[in-house]
């Protein structure tokens, strides 16, 4: 957290964007200045726009966010490559929450379509961008860790999108729960926008054994956890995610359910396909992490799932979640609690 000096004070830049309306100069400044930092900073944004800079956004122009008693400092990141087609819903998503004390960090792949060009369009509400080939998905994510400066770090891939009032829920719970992994309930979206099902928070995480049962695009995780149990491992190309929630849970750590959607999920990415590159790489998470006891029954299931159809997976995926939301009177199930592996209580996960 960075100490106040005497006199200083969060600016709005523009009341419009919940990433603008609380930064901070790094340098003092005079209070006859404001108005024309405000100004200048989003017309420095917008001429940046016009050029081909491969990194951009508030933080390369002198403003900063901070962490308050009151208000902690939430950083989203995005990492993309060629999504043109989903990107400026995923960053409206973001920018537009009620939420104001909020960094948004966006890495780009090294993208050759559209996907820049749009980014240009909202830097001036992105705290970080840069655009440069990585060495994959979970490489750009840890690159976004590593660049956040909040003390809850969430992310949102460039297929989903938050759900409104989401991050003061987020924030809610960090401060009411302490050091936790925050999570919550996650609306599925397939192909037909109007059939939508929600997939809930879970509060028994045992069935991380089977696989990913946490809603990735809803995780918030503190900074200091990162710090103490690492970031992706990018050995794996599609189940890193998995496997960090694993290491977590396995080390601990408490992981706090919201009984609430914090985020929309578009079916179809790659960690959502069967493959068999998937099935093995969940193999040798669970090898690893040591969470195979005796023989691995969900290794064996998920090859007979290889010689499924994928379109009959999600639809089996969907009917049991419109299931579980008839049996919850269309609620996802949960309750605020904090499971944590080894405690006594139902929730704990085994």
């Amino acid at each position: 957290m960075i100490k106040e000096l005497p006199g200083e004070r969060p600016h709005c830049l523009d009341p419009r964007w919940s990433t603008t309306r609380r930064v901070w100069r790094t340098k003092g400044e005079r209070e006859e200045d404001s108005g024309r930092h405000r100004d200048g900073a989003l017309a420095a944004a917008d001429r940046k726009a016009e050029g081909s800079a491969t990194r951009g956004g508030l933080r390369t122009l002198g403003y900063e966010k901070r962490s308050e008693p009151d208000r902690p400092l939430i950083s989203v990141v995005t990492a993309v490559l060629d999504a043109e087609a989903t990107l400026e819903r995923t960053v409206r998503s973001v920018i537009e929450q009620d939420y104001d004390n909020l960094e948004y960090i966006i890495v780009d792949g090294g993208s050759r379509d559209n996907t820049v060009p749009i980014i240009h369009r909202h830097q001036s509400a992105i705290d970080y961008w840069s655009s440069a080939p990585d060495e994959g998905l979970y490489d750009a994510m840890n690159r976004g860790i590593e660049l956040a400066r909040g003390d809850l770090i969430g992310i949102v891939n460039a297929d989903d999108w938050y759900a409104e009032g989401a991050l003061r829920l987020v924030a809610q719970t960090f401060l009411e729960r302490g050091e936790a992994v925050v999570h919550g309930a996650m609306s599925m979206v397939p192909a037909d926008p109007g059939r939508r099902f929600v997939s809930a928070a879970p509060e028994r995480l045992g069935k991380l054994r089977k696989g990913m049962v946490v809603n990735h695009p809803t995780v918030f995780v503190p900074k200091s956890i990162y710090r103490k149990f690492g970031v992706f491992d990018t050995s794996y190309r599609i189940a890193a995610d998995w496997d960090l929630m694993v290491r977590l849970w396995r080390a601990g750590v408490r992981f706090c359910p919201i009984p609430r959607v914090l985020a929309n999920f578009s079916l179809g990415g790659i960690s959502y396909r069967y493959d068999r590159r998937q099935v093995e790489e969940k193999r040798l998470i669970r090898v690893k992490n040591r969470i195979c006891r005796g023989r691995d029954w969900h290794y064996l299931a998920d090859r007979m799932k290889l010689s499924l159809p994928a379109d009959w997976l999600i639809k089996a995926t969907l009917c049991k979640q419109r299931w579980l939301a008839g049996r919850n009177g269309g609620r996802a199930s949960g309750k605020f609690a904090c499971a944590r592996r080894g405690e006594k209580d139902s929730r704990c996960g085994e």
